[in-house]
């Protein structure tokens, strides 16, 4: 039972010492760019098949960014705002703090 708990407080302190918490937090917003690179690529691959289609892939994935541009600054700007992402600490631990309180 000892050796148990020397184990489990050996791997805690372990956590502790290597950046494991940027790496976790770091894992929605790698999802975020792999979604964006797949539908950048899905665009310039519906552009040489067919145009028509192309041109409604392209307007989705602009929509698509222009509303997770809009969520990341209400989330930054805004203290009330439901619609926080992994990415308004990082924006604010830039800038400092931004919410403005309304």
């Amino acid at each position: 039972m000892v050796e148990h708990c020397g184990d489990r407080q050996h791997k805690c302190d372990g956590l502790e010492k290597w950046p494991s918490r940027l790496f976790i937090e770091s894992l929605p917003i790698m999802l975020q760019v792999t979604f964006l690179l797949l539908t950048c690529g899905l665009s310039w691959y519906m552009w040489s098949v067919n145009t028509s289609v192309a041109d409604i892939v392209i307007s989705f994935t602009v929509l698509g960014i222009m509303f997770y541009i809009g969520i990341v600054v209400a989330g930054t700007s805004l203290y009330e705002c439901l619609f926080q992402t992994v990415c308004e600490r990082y924006i604010e631990g830039f800038y400092g703090t931004a919410h403005i309180g309304f």
